[in-house]
């Protein structure tokens, strides 16, 4: 849907700026609604670096992806289980 609304030759790519603003957003929430389309869609290295970033900007605050990992309320189980081994491992 998105690679159409970007295309001119297409239908929707001549659609005008403010109606494929909406459609553009109304896909882009459509698929923001599942989980994992957020993941595939989210690169992890990508956003905890933006994060890390932000936090240390505007908060002074130095994150390590130990303590971002232990806070997040929607953590994989693969990933809360590798965060556990990884003291035992390197600590």
């Amino acid at each position: 849907m998105l690679d159409k609304l970007l295309d001119p030759s297409t239908k929707e790519g001549k659609l005008d700026p403010s109606t494929k603003e909406r459609k553009g957003e109304e896909w882009f929430n459509e698929n923001w609604n599942d989980e994992s389309w957020q993941i595939r869609n989210c690169p992890g290295k990508e956003v905890l670096t933006q994060l890390r970033t932000w936090c240390q900007k505007t908060y002074s605050l130095t994150l390590t992806s130990h303590k971002l990992a232990r806070t997040l309320q929607k953590c994989p189980d693969d990933v809360k289980e590798i965060m556990d081994k990884l003291p035992i491992r390197f600590g």
